[in-house]
């Protein structure tokens, strides 16, 4: 928000999955690198019965630096949840960040930031369902929730503009249902197309 105020980094990465490897810390350890201020993943693949991987991202983002939030699975055959940290510097500097809402399947996870001299943000961090039902009923549930002042962040498993996703592999037929509620979604953050819209990226982890 030039002139608003002071600069704050937002970034969004579908890290499909977060338990091997080690790939939770180092993911967080990338983007803390690139001087990013608040982060949305996606794509943990952590179950809210797994105590033990809960409260291990817990001090993996405490020990980087970070306040997390997270929704995890319902299920631990289920592929999603989702996140948001927070940098400790952030809040040092007077940020006050709380939860919202963390949807029961790990789908989103929403937190109210506020920051000095900014305006109240609503900040989400989105897993939409690979299944094409499944996704529309999501934007239309999550459209009433949705505000002026909302970022959203996340891997929507759908694009506004088929023509802009140059990183997809795939020959066949593109199936893009719930496009049109994204679009619909996006012009109520803003009346800049994709101003408070941010899709994931697949973040590449260093070995």
């Amino acid at each position: 928000f030039p002139g608003e105020g002071p600069k704050i980094t937002f970034a969004s990465a579908n890290i499909r999955g977060s338990i091997s490897d080690n790939k939770f810390y180092r993911s967080i350890l990338e983007m803390r690198n690139d001087n990013i201020d608040v982060i949305a993943l996606q794509e943990l693949n952590v179950h809210r019965q797994d105590v033990r991987t809960l409260e291990s991202h817990k001090h993996a983002a405490s020990s980087l630096g970070y306040k997390l939030f997270l929704a995890p699975t319902a299920t631990n055959m289920q592929i999603g949840g989702s996140a948001i940290l927070v940098a400790q510097s952030l809040m040092d500097n007077g940020a006050i960040a709380t939860l919202s809402h963390s949807h029961p399947k790990g789908n989103s996870i929403r937190i109210k930031l506020a920051i000095p001299s900014i305006h109240n943000l609503d900040v989400w961090s989105i897993y939409a369902p690979a299944d094409s039902t499944q996704r529309r009923e999501f934007f239309l549930r999550m459209a009433a929730f949705v505000k002026p002042n909302s970022i959203l962040m996340g891997d929507f498993n759908c694009v506004e503009d088929i023509a802009l996703d140059t990183r997809r592999s795939s020959n066949t037929p593109y199936e893009n249902t719930g496009a049109d509620i994204l679009t619909y979604i996006s012009d109520i953050t803003s009346t800049s197309p994709d101003q408070n819209l941010i899709p994931r990226a697949d973040i590449a982890v260093p070995e």
